[in-house]
């Protein structure tokens, strides 16, 4: 049977892995972020529309705020 991960190459194999991983990591929140940043500003750009829109829908029926 062969013993794997041992020893000094062991050692530094998994500290690879682990920058690496940690690399891949912070990429994937960086993109996670300019993402949620897109949304954002879609839904901002769409509600500000909404409420351009229906500026005078509430009509004193109390459902909107004025």
């Amino acid at each position: 049977m062969r013993r794997r991960g041992v020893g000094i190459a062991g050692i530094k194999n998994k500290n690879v892995a682990s920058e690496k991983f940690k690399a891949k990591g912070e990429e994937l929140a960086e993109d996670q972020l300019a993402q949620m940043s897109k949304q954002l500003a879609a839904f901002q750009t769409n509600l500000e529309e909404f409420a351009a829109k229906h500026k005078g829908l509430s009509g004193g029926s109390g459902l909107l705020p004025e």
